[in-house]
């Protein structure tokens, strides 16, 4: 109701903010409302070991709130940022992540629920934790081998990339490759935050 009622305008500027586990350096913002919507456009801060800007805005008067971004992260550490806001420790890299997302949530699990959106990550020097493909590869592709002991380890990579979708939590990667010194990989990946698999 305070929003709805006022005209709000302005700069903001911190130097250190600590979100999530999660330390923003040299964070600065344009405030301003439109209704019961605030927006930060733009918001540059230092994180992940390297730079984020992007637009956002929270829309107070959803229930519960929506919130909406576009950010533009370059020269990141990947497993930084999923670690720090998601729990997810299975990928690492350096690279950049470039999303136009939509959510709404008072948590986590129900903003990942909501999530709708497009993307595109491109990372390198890294690697996907659980998973050893080129012992997968190097051992023959059968039933009998596709247990989780069988290829445990890590895959360590030259470069990953591909588009990411969101509607309504069901994520999609597409366009999904990766390059190692020992092989390429390409394909599709879906994750299902609602039915978490």
């Amino acid at each position: 109701d305070f929003l709805k009622q006022s005209r709000i305008q302005g700069e903001l500027a911190i130097g250190s903010l600590n979100l999530k586990n999660t330390k923003f350096i040299d964070v600065t913002a344009k405030l301003f409302n439109k209704g019961a919507t605030l927006h930060l456009d733009p918001f540059k801060a230092k994180a992940f070991q390297g730079d984020l800007a992007t637009t956002a805005s929270v829309d107070f008067a959803s229930k519960p709130l929506a919130l909406a971004v576009q950010p533009d992260l370059k020269n990141i550490q990947i497993g930084d940022l999923l670690a720090a806001f998601f729990d997810f420790e299975r990928l690492s890299g350096l690279g950049g992540l470039d999303l136009d997302m939509k959510t709404k949530g008072a948590d986590v699990k129900q903003m990942l629920q909501n999530l709708n959106g497009t993307g595109h990550i491109n990372l390198s020097d890294g690697a996907l934790m659980g998973i050893d493909i080129e012992k997968l590869i190097a051992s023959g592709l059968s039933l009998q081998s596709l247990n989780k002991e069988s290829y445990s380890g890590k895959t360590v990579f030259a470069g990953m990339k591909g588009d990411l979708k969101a509607n309504n939590g069901v994520i999609d990667l597409n366009n999904f490759a990766i390059n190692s010194p020992v092989f390429d990989l390409v394909g599709k990946a879906t994750t299902d935050a609602n039915k978490e698999s």
